[in-house]
């Protein structure tokens, strides 16, 4: 038996319905906040000398490579701690002046030494008081060696936090007699939800309307106007794989909420949205 694509009764069409979402872009709330750095002992995690790896510089909002002039102290290379051993506690934390709901945390490798200062085993924990912390991610034994330029993105999901930690338990390979580990940049963004918009197919008991006036097929029209439309779109046979396209071109309303994106269903498939749909 053919099959026919039969639009009139396999596509339904889709409304979600809701607010718009905000396309502002989003703020990094651990920008140029206060650093705190904290050691065990066997480590320096305050490192000055020189200024390129001062802990402020893990927030200052600056990626900037190093230019090769070791003069040059306006640079921002990153945060560093230094150590006499590898497997050492030395940390960073940020406090971030408020409490949050915390999302998005990306941790920039150093782009001096392409990134191989990063350390080797670290967590990124959250605190409300700075006493209790929660960890949201971090690595284990990281390759030596390597190198890193993408950042290392983590999650909190929510969880509420006036304070981001990096606590690092052992550092990178690189060495001149110390050990290094450090990160170029942290940014730290609000949780925002995922938007589960109210779905409902077009339904004329609420007032919604729908007409088709053009039908085309691979880009070709094969229908125009309401007559046309009405005996044509019942039956497109495209058994013999020749047809790549389907578009119909009309109008749609609905009434009582407004219209954040308009889509199709065929058959149990997953909806598809696109903004090409409507103008």
């Amino acid at each position: 038996m053919k099959k026919i694509i039969c639009i009139l009764l396999t596509v339904a069409l889709v409304l979600s319905l809701g607010t718009l979402a905000s396309f502002a872009d989003p703020v990094n709330i651990a920008l140029e906040k206060d650093v705190e750095t904290w050691d065990g002992g066997g480590a320096n995690a305050n490192f000055y000398m020189p200024e390129w790896f001062a802990a402020e510089n893990l927030v200052d909002g600056r990626l900037d490579a190093f230019d090769g002039n070791a003069s040059n102290l306006n640079q921002s290379l990153a945060w560093y701690c230094q150590t006499n051993m590898r497997d050492v506690e030395c940390s960073a934390t940020v406090d971030l002046d408020g409490t949050y709901s915390i999302g998005e945390v990306k941790l920039f490798p150093t782009k001096f030494l392409d990134g191989a200062p990063t350390p080797s085993t670290f967590t990124v924990e959250v605190s409300e008081d700075g006493s209790d912390w929660t960890a949201i991610g971090g690595e284990t034994d990281l390759p030596d060696g390597a190198v890193y330029s993408d950042p290392f993105i983590y999650n909190g999901a929510g969880i509420s936090a006036s304070y981001i930690r990096i606590y690092i338990t052992k550092t990178s390979s690189v060495t001149d007699g110390h050990f290094y580990a450090g990160f170029g940049e942290l940014e730290v963004y609000e949780f925002e939800a995922p938007y589960t918009p109210s779905m409902r197919s077009f339904d004329a008991s609420l007032g919604d309307s729908l007409s088709y006036d053009q039908i085309l097929v691979n880009g070709s029209e094969i229908a125009n106007g309401n007559s046309a439309v009405i005996a044509n779109k019942k039956g497109i046979d495209g058994t013999d794989g020749s047809i790549t396209e389907v578009a119909l071109h009309g109008w749609y309303g609905n009434t009582g909420s407004a219209t954040e994106a308009f889509g199709y269903k065929i058959n149990d498939e997953a909806i598809v949205y696109g903004d090409f749909f409507a103008a």
